[in-house]
């Protein structure tokens, strides 16, 4: 066996074997650590190079029966973000809040997450300020800066109406 391995040229279970084998012929046996039941050959049950071995084969096995994994597919245009700071009574919820956020900014909302919450004197008794960011998307363009500021008016609007938010200054 080589010195030196090419392992971005094996496959999966090719590349565990020659680690085993590589572990096998390079490490003392007193450093390889003691790890499960192992079996396979050459190697002692409970040793590391058996749990490699069994290992190999249940990377075997699944590799040629696994389906392609796809993940989700990516947007083709640009996120816009706008931040809000909303002042509400400190009995309604944000979830409240939120829901109003959404109803108003309409389709081009992808998500909005809260990201901070501010009671204080500055805010005057039984009010607190509630942050939010709004993750605004249009699936069929790039929004432009006016369309942004439209979606989060129309949003603040809705939460004033609802709960009667008030836009922090």
């Amino acid at each position: 066996m080589p010195s030196t391995i090419d392992w971005q040229s094996l496959s999966l279970p090719h590349a565990v074997s020659c680690l085993a084998q590589t572990l096998s012929t390079q490490a003392p046996q007193s450093v390889l650590p003691k790890v499960g039941a192992g079996g396979g050959e050459g190697a002692g049950a409970g040793s590391a190079l058996g749990a490699l071995s069994v290992f190999s084969g249940v990377l075997s096995a699944a590799a040629e029966s696994a389906e392609p994994v796809r993940g989700p597919a990516l947007p083709a245009y640009p996120l816009a973000t706008q931040d809000v700071a909303l002042v509400v009574p400190e009995e309604v919820p944000a979830a409240e809040v939120v829901a109003a956020l959404r109803a108003g900014a309409g389709e081009l909302l992808e998500d909005v997450r809260l990201f901070d919450v501010y009671t204080g004197a500055q805010l005057g008794a039984g009010t607190k300020s509630l942050a939010y960011t709004l993750r605004l998307r249009a699936p069929d363009r790039t929004l432009t800066a006016a369309e942004a500021t439209a979606a989060r008016d129309a949003a603040v609007a809705e939460a004033a109406r609802r709960t009667g938010a008030v836009l922090r200054a």
